[in-house]
């Protein structure tokens, strides 16, 4: 879980910018997310207390759910945008916690791209 997190949050963070933030180092943070090292239990539980610390998750949405000049919000600024997705499905797991989701019915159709962001 904590790899498709740091994955989402390299779309809206720099490598460096993690690294100052969660204390690990850039090419260590790359490695994860290029999967060609996994971090273990306890790294990624201090991964996930340091982002929650910091706020880089709802700092995220915020970047991307915004209102226009007439007050309303544009679902199609994140609809299609797979890392803000990713933080979501990161959301609704914990939300969820361990439950097996067969279906997830949502309003309006376009929305229908939110209802499959989840971590599998």
């Amino acid at each position: 879980m904590i790899v498709k997190l740091l994955n989402s949050l390299k779309g809206f963070y720099t490598f460096k910018e993690l690294e100052s933030k969660v204390g690990i180092p850039s090419q260590v943070l790359w490695r994860y997310t290029s999967l060609t090292n996994i971090p273990e239990k306890v790294t990624s539980r201090k991964l996930v207390e340091r982002i929650l610390t910091h706020r880089l998750i709802e700092k995220a949405i915020d970047k991307v759910v915004t209102k226009n000049s007439y007050g309303y919000i544009e679902t199609w600024r994140y609809l299609y945008d797979t890392h803000f997705l990713g933080i979501v499905g990161y959301e609704a797991a914990k939300f969820v916690g361990p439950e097996d989701i067969d279906v997830v019915i949502v309003f309006p159709e376009e929305d229908a791209s939110l209802a499959l962001a989840r971590e599998s």
